[in-house]
């Protein structure tokens, strides 16, 4: 038996790549893109991460990061060729996913929209959409397990979800609640309980995970150290946590208070399109008339996408939004379609206005920002666009600095132009190049002033990294305003230069 042209996926992978293309080159993250930049040529020199240097992510995206660097040498455009793969990608297993309930036209359209949406507000692929990708990969596994081979099906989300986790771990914990949550209001045809449907996605998990843990521990990374950055990560995203040192347990009732996340989401202007999923789950048996057949699975989409939406409540940036919005928007299309028969034409009118002031308001924040990026950088960003002021700084602070420099390990960068390490050509002997504001991240990285007494060091006081402090008591700032001398002060950024 042929099967049917897949013209959704096509369609959506064909529109998607169309509008990506526009985007793959254009903006510049110095934090992010620095970062990943600098530890995948460390790992690539063989440096193990934990154990040579310490950070709050897993490693996925550094060996990633490795990989493009042994493969096409330090520079960003392949990065940015694997976040438009990553796109692609996605347009297509989400057009899969609306194949569910949609015809193939739109299911097309439909995947196309949410990653056209969402995908150009942020750039850095591995640390932000891999772990995204992967997880809306095994969502769509697992709809299809309700048509045949649930427990096969099921074991296979399980290890999608773990390599989601080898990428970005918080991402992955909404992937990870919202695949179950899915998986107990998905049929299976051979009526299974839902504790069974659960411990076939939690027994893929398991093995994949030892599996993990096994390839991690052969590459000599500890295993301690990398649990205590991944719970670190999720506790205190401010900090007061030193790496190398015991957890500090009586942190945690502080963190888990819920007061971050309530202030938060008072800040927040973007919590209404999270609404949607609620919705979906709480009036849904109006529906069932025109979708009684769809709606198991239109719960579960919308569970998904409302621990998707979750994720964003803590910090309502783009870098969140992007990743918490693309199946809510799928959702529209969905709840569109379902509600706009027959007598209903009407809703579908005003359906077809949201969908287009949603898509509306991000597409133009998208061009808003991306088309200003008009200048071509140099050195390891060769190829990428970004604007004349972002390329004058660099080409300004690389005129100071590289005079200075006459062998590596010469420079420390504080804390958030990472960018400057490889634009500089130097490599970094920083044991942690993220200075959060807690105490102990900056005793670790003043140890780290002390230990590799670096020619010069970068820094821009005014950041808010610093403000823990005043300026004037700032131990990090103390050291170097006792033992350096300012250089030059480049845009804010000041260059300073070891007292001989």
């Amino acid at each position: 038996m042929r099967r049917a042209f897949p013209l959704a996926e096509t369609l959506a992978a064909l529109l998607s790549a169309l509008y990506l293309s526009l985007f793959f080159r254009r903006g510049l993250t110095p934090l992010d893109d620095g970062w990943f930049l600098d530890l995948g040529a460390r790992v690539a020199r063989g440096e193990v991460p934990y154990k040579d240097f310490y950070v709050l992510a897993p490693p996925g995206s550094f060996y990633a990061f490795s990989a493009l660097n042994l493969c096409f040498g330090p520079t960003l455009l392949p990065s940015r060729i694997l976040w438009l793969i990553a796109g692609v990608v996605m347009a297509a297993v989400l057009a899969r996913i609306g194949r569910t309930t949609l015809p193939p036209f739109l299911s097309g359209i439909a995947g196309a929209s949410a990653v056209i949406g969402t995908f150009p507000s942020i750039l850095t692929v591995p640390y932000y959409w891999m772990s995204n990708v992967f997880g809306v990969c095994a969502l769509a596994i697992l709809l299809a397990s309700a048509d045949g081979s649930p427990a096969r099906r099921l074991r296979l989300a399980g290890v999608l979800l773990i390599i989601a986790l080898f990428f970005k771990h918080n991402t992955a914990a909404y992937v990870g609640a919202g695949l179950t949550l899915a998986t107990l209001v998905l049929p299976t045809p051979d009526s299974a309980s839902a504790p069974r449907r659960f411990w076939h996605l939690f027994s893929g998990a398991l093995v994949a995970i030892a599996g993990l843990l096994l390839c991690l521990y052969l590459v000599g990374i500890p295993i301690v150290a990398l649990c205590k950055s991944l719970v670190a990560m999720f506790f205190l995203p401010h900090g007061d946590i030193d790496i190398p040192m015991p957890l500090p347990w009586a942190c945690f009732p502080h963190a888990l208070s819920g007061v971050e996340v309530w202030s938060s989401l008072r800040r927040s202007t973007f919590w209404l399109p999270f609404i949607v999923p609620v919705l979906v789950i709480a009036k849904h048996g109006r529906w069932t008339r025109s979708a009684s057949g769809r709606i198991p699975t239109l719960c579960a989409i919308g569970l998904y996408g409302l621990c998707m939406a979750l994720h964003a409540t803590p910090r309502a940036g783009w870098s969140y939004l992007s990743r918490a919005l693309p199946v809510p928007i799928l959702l529209l299309f969905l709840l569109a379609w379902d509600t706009s028969k027959g007598r209903s034409r009407w809703i579908g009118r005003i359906w077809a206005i949201v969908i287009s002031a949603v898509l509306g308001m991000l597409v133009s924040e998208q061009l808003r920002y991306h088309l200003d990026q008009v200048v071509y950088l140099d050195g390891p960003c060769e190829g990428i666009l970004s604007t004349e002021a972002v390329r004058d700084r660099l080409a300004r602070i690389r005129t100071v600095v590289a005079p200075l420099l006459t062998s590596q390990g010469e420079l420390l960068v504080l804390p958030d132009d990472n960018i400057l390490y490889p634009y500089l050509g130097q490599r970094s002997r920083a044991r942690f190049q993220l200075l959060l504001d807690g105490d102990l991240f900056v005793s670790t990285i003043t140890e780290d002033l002390i230990r590799t007494r670096p020619k010069v060091v970068i820094l821009a006081p005014a950041d808010g990294q610093f403000r823990r402090y005043p300026l004037y008591a700032h131990p990090l700032l103390e050291i170097i305003w006792r033992t350096y001398r300012l250089k030059a002060e480049v845009d804010g950024t000041q260059i300073w230069v070891r007292k001989e």
